[in-house]
C-alpha cells in the first residue's frame, strides 16, 4: 500500500495543498474510490454526488474526481457551485446516490485541503470503509478517459433550502422578526467559508436584521483558521457586543459546525450549545436528539436556524434560556 494511505483519516483524506494534495494524488484517490465501489458485493449502477468548498483549487479537484469516476461508467452529479458539506450530505440522500465526495478540509487551516466520503445515507464513511478505499490506491496516477455524458452539473442548494423550510418554523421566525418590540437582529460570521450568505438570505425576508460578515468565500478565510473557536471569531464577538444584536452565529470552513455568541459578545460554550440544542429539539420540537429527520451528520446552517427559532419561541434572551437550563 502506498505511503499516501497513511494520510487517510476516518472519513477521507486531508493534506497540505501542493505538497500532497496534488492533481496526481487526487486522481489516485478517485481511482481507488471507483474501484472500491465497483468491487462491492452487490453490483449496481452507481451514482455519486460530488461537491466542493471555496478553498484554492477545490472546484478543479472536484471536476477531476468527477472525470475519473465517469471513466468507470459511474454517473456523477457534480455541484455547479461551491456549497456547504451538509448540502452535499442531503443531496446524496435526496438523489438516492451510492455515495458522495466532498472536496474540503473542513475547519483545517487554509493551506490544507482534502477529500471526504459520504455513504448512501449522507453519513461520513467509517474508518473501515475509508481503509477499504485506501486498499485500492494505485502507486501512481493512472490514465483515464472521461465520459462527459456521465457528468451532470447540478444545483444542490434549492432542494436543501426546501428541506430546511420543512424543519424550521419560518412563520414563527417571521412573526417574531416583524414585531419591532423584539429587535430581531443577528450577526453571522461565515468566516469566508462555504456558509456564505445562506443564513442572511433565509432570515432577512422574515423581518430579521441579519448581517453577514466575511460572507464571500475566500481561499484564505480572511487570514483565519476557519474553526469556530473564540480566538478565531473575535470580529463577530466584538460586533455583537457593540450593537443591539440578540446573538451571533459563526459557521466554520464548510459550514458543518457553528458557534453561538451571547448578546454581550461572550461565546456560548460547546457544552451549553449542545444542552440548549438538545432541550429545544426535545421540548419545543418533540424530536429525538439529533437531526434524524434531516441528515445523520453535523449541519451548522440548521443549528443556527434552530437557535434563532429557540429565541423566537421563548421570546427572551439566549442567556436567559441557557441560564434556565442550569436551574
Amino acid at each position: 500500500m502506498s505511503s499516501l494511505s497513511l494520510l487517510i483519516d476516518a472519513d477521507g483524506w486531508h493534506a497540505v495543498s501542493d505538497e500532497m494534495f496534488t492533481d496526481e494524488n487526487v486522481v489516485r484517490i478517485a481511482h481507488a474510490f471507483a474501484r472500491y465501489l465497483t468491487a462491492l458485493p452487490e453490483p449496481q449502477q452507481h451514482t455519486i454526488a460530488v461537491a466542493y468548498d471555496g478553498r484554492r483549487l477545490s472546484r478543479a479537484r472536484a471536476s477531476l474526481v468527477a472525470a475519473v469516476l465517469s471513466s468507470y461508467g459511474i454517473h456523477v452529479f457534480l455541484s455547479h457551485a461551491l456549497i456547504p458539506t451538509p448540502v452535499l450530505s442531503f443531496a446524496v440522500r435526496r438523489l438516492s446516490c451510492s455515495a458522495g465526495v466532498m472536496i474540503t478540509a473542513g475547519a483545517l487551516p487554509p493551506r490544507c485541503n482534502g477529500i471526504i466520503f459520504k455513504d448512501a445515507t449522507g453519513e461520513p464513511f467509517l474508518r473501515e470503509e475509508t481503509t477499504n478505499v485506501a486498499a485500492n490506491l494505485p502507486q501512481e496516477a493512472e490514465p483515464y478517459t472521461p465520459r462527459p455524458e456521465e457528468i451532470e452539473l447540478t444545483d444542490f442548494l434549492p432542494a436543501y433550502i426546501g428541506e430546511l423550510r420543512t424543519l424550521v418554523d419560518f412563520p414563527l421566525l417571521q412573526t417574531f422578526g416583524e414585531d419591532p418590540r423584539n429587535h430581531a437582529a443577528v450577526i453571522i460570521d461565515s468566516m469566508g467559508g462555504a456558509g456564505q450568505t445562506i443564513l442572511e438570505d433565509l432570515l432577512a425576508p422574515c423581518g430579521w436584521r441579519a448581517q453577514t460578515i466575511f460572507g464571500t468565500a475566500a481561499p484564505d478565510f480572511y487570514d483565519r483558521v476557519p474553526e469556530t473557536k473564540p480566538h478565531n471569531i473575535e470580529p463577530l464577538m466584538y460586533n455583537v457586543s457593540v450593537t443591539d444584536t440578540l446573538f451571533g452565529i459563526a459557521t466554520d470552513g464548510d459550514a458543518g459546525r457553528c458557534a453561538v455568541v451571547y448578546d454581550d459578545g461572550e461565546c456560548v460554550t460547546p457544552q451549553e450549545t449542545d444542552r440548549a440544542l438538545a432541550w429545544h429539539l426535545r421540548e419545543n420540537k418533540k424530536w429525538p436528539v439529533g437531526y434524524h429527520p434531516h441528515i445523520p451528520d453535523k449541519d451548522g446552517i440548521l443549528t443556527a436556524l434552530f437557535f434563532t427559532e429557540m429565541i423566537a419561541a421563548a421570546g427572551t434572551s439566549l442567556r436567559a434560556i441557557i441560564g434556565a437550563l442550569h436551574t
